[in-house]
Parts: C-alpha cells; structure tokens; sequence
C-alpha cells in the first residue's frame, strides 16, 4: 500500500468569534502537499478569516489546527509561529514602503552586515537577483517602489514571502488588482511552487481562475463550511449554487424596457 501523505494544514471544526459576531461556525479545511485549493465565496462568508486563523493573526474560538501532521496549541500561536513553521500569505493590499528601493523592502529587519556594524548591500543584491531568478522575473529592485507598477509590487511582496522556503503559502485575492497578462505571470509562478511541493491556498472572487488553476475547491458561505470538490469533477453553475444557496438560472437577468 502506497505510504498515507501528511496534509500540509488540516483545520477541523473552526469557530471564530467576534464580539457579537460568528465569523466561522465549524468549518474544516484541508491542504495537501503541492496542491493548490481555492477558497471561495460571496464577501463575509468567511474566507479571509479563516486563512487568519491559519496564520495565527486570529486565534480561534473553537477547534483543532494541525501544521504538517502536528496539532497547535492556539495560546502560544501567533504571526511569527506560524512563519516558524513555514507559512507565507501575500496580501493584495500592499505592505512596501513606497520610499524605500525594492531590495530594502525585501530585506527590511533583517539586513546582511558586514563587519557587524555595515549592511552588505552586495550580498543582499545577489540574494534579490537569485530569488528574482527563481521566479523568472525582471524588476527593478533599486528604484523606490513607489515608481514601480502595482504587477511589480506584486511581486516583490511574493518574492518577500518566499525568502524563508516556506511550504504553505496563502494568496489573499492577489489578483483583484491585477491585469490579464500580469495574473497569468502569477499563475505560471505558483504552478512553479507546487511543482516544487508547496502548498498553495488561494483566496479568490474569480470563478474563471479557478477552473484554470486549482486542484480542489471548498466553498464557504455565511461563516459555515458547504463542501470541498475535485476542480476538474465540477463546474461554474454548481460552484454558484453552493455559494449563493440556491440555482442561479440568470446571471446577467434582461433588463426593464421602462
């Protein structure tokens, strides 16, 4: 019998609450080696939230985490555990500083010295040229972000995250911003890191993104997990109907003539 693999993330019964709110309501959620599985649902139904309480930002109220076979004490998990623990997320709000040159970005707070007292500017710039190399792109890393295209500052803050090797990385609706020719780039770089055996959790609006780039779907809606599917074993209408509750026989329903 071929050897049982050890999911990246399992979360089982998630409850997260507010105060005088319910965000999540038992959900479950799976993430496997080299998969990339896609998250969606209307606005609120509690994707963002859950990805949180992945990443520690969020502590859950209820429920187990379990990060590559090992279960989490929530008291102790936090931001920098879970980064411990190699998990990345790229937010699609931007997190630069829009003054700073690309390479100061990338190695803010951690800054190679020479000497113990001066940053090796040329070491950081080879290891800002060898992460670019990975990821098959051209930015210019010595200019101030703010100069750069929002594509460009895409992918320094992905480039950013990647650093440390992390096996699980979280993209929060990256693309929302993006244009068609820029989201494909992204597309060809997380197939690049799941070739690799990173786990990819995608956070997506864009129903087309997920027939073109996932591997499982789970669908949440109003805070409560609905189901999880095979992407290529489902389809546009079905995903509709579990995050809306209901068929959706219009979607562009004919407007009044008055």
């Amino acid at each position: 019998m071929p050897e049982a693999v050890t999911p990246l993330v399992e979360v089982k019964n998630c409850t997260m609450e507010f105060p005088g709110v319910k965000a999540l309501s038992d959900v479950d959620f799976t993430l496997m080696p080299g998969e990339c599985h896609v998250l969606v649902g209307e606005n609120g139904a509690g994707k963002s939230t859950l990805s949180k309480c992945i990443t520690g930002e969020n502590r859950m109220t209820k429920g187990e985490l379990y990060i590559k076979g090992e279960k989490i004490d929530p008291g102790s998990y936090g931001i920098r555990e879970s980064q411990r623990r190699g998990i990345a997320i790229v937010h699609q709000e931007f997190t630069l500083m829009e003054d700073m040159t690309g390479v100061e970005n990338l190695f803010i707070g951690r800054y190679e010295k020479k000497a113990g007292i001066f940053v090796d500017w040329k070491a950081l710039d080879r290891r800002a040229a060898q992460i670019m190399e990975f990821l098959q792109c051209d930015v210019n890393l010595n200019v101030p972000v703010k100069h750069l295209r929002t594509a460009e500052k895409q992918l320094i803050q992905l480039a950013k995250a990647i650093m440390d090797d992390p096996q699980i990385v979280i993209f929060d609706e990256l693309t929302a911003v993006l244009q068609e020719k820029d989201i494909q780039n992204i597309f060809r770089i997380i197939k690049l890191l799941t070739s690799r055996g990173i786990g990819i959790i995608y956070i997506s609006h864009r129903l087309d993104e997920v027939f073109e780039l996932t591997d499982r779907v789970s669908i949440l809606r109003d805070g409560e997990y609905i189901t999880t599917l095979n992407t290529k074993e489902t389809n546009r209408a079905e995903l509709i109907k579990y995050m809306v509750g209901r068929e959706m026989t219009q979607t562009f329903p004919p407007r009044s003539a008055e």
